[in-house]
């Protein structure tokens, strides 16, 4: 059975990794649109649907709608779970931080500029969350690989 497991829990973190390739490929879109990248997840979703250019991401974990988070600070490959808390991570409507039932793994964030400094809105990166059966709901895990930060940037 631990084989079958763990071939259960890669297909899930392929899941993330391909749901935050999609959400790469809108980034970018969205980049042509407008010479800037969005500031917020919030951003990008309102006017991907606007264009017709959203799509939906299912969590892997949960199997429900991806609604994404938006990271106030970026994170680098060295960085730890701990950077990754609820304090760091703000709901996709803007409204604040985000509570312990959108505090999943399987999760995109996107972690844009500071809209108030144009030179931050051209890069961006994108994290994925993973689950743990040690943590509780409001420790998230960050997408690793070989020990690192997996992420998706443009810079």
């Amino acid at each position: 059975m631990p084989n079958f497991v763990a071939s259960q829990n890669r297909a899930k973190i392929a899941s993330v990794k391909s749901n935050m390739r999609t959400l790469q490929v809108g980034i970018e879109t969205f980049g042509i649109d407008y010479t800037r990248y969005p500031a917020t997840y919030k951003e990008f979703k309102d006017e991907a649907i606007a264009k017709g250019y959203w799509k939906d991401l299912k969590n892997p974990i949960t199997s429900k709608l991806d609604e994404g988070l938006d990271l106030t600070h970026t994170l680098t490959p060295a960085d730890t779970d701990d950077k990754f808390q609820p304090g760091s991570l703000n709901k996709p409507n803007g409204s604040g931080l985000a509570s312990s039932s959108q505090m999943v793994g399987g999760t995109v964030v996107y972690c844009g500029g500071d809209i108030s400094d144009a030179s931050s809105l051209t890069r961006y990166a994108i994290y994925g969350t993973t689950f743990s059966e040690c943590c509780s709901i409001t420790k998230l895990n960050i997408l690793k690989e070989k020990g690192k930060v997996f992420y998706i940037t443009n810079n």
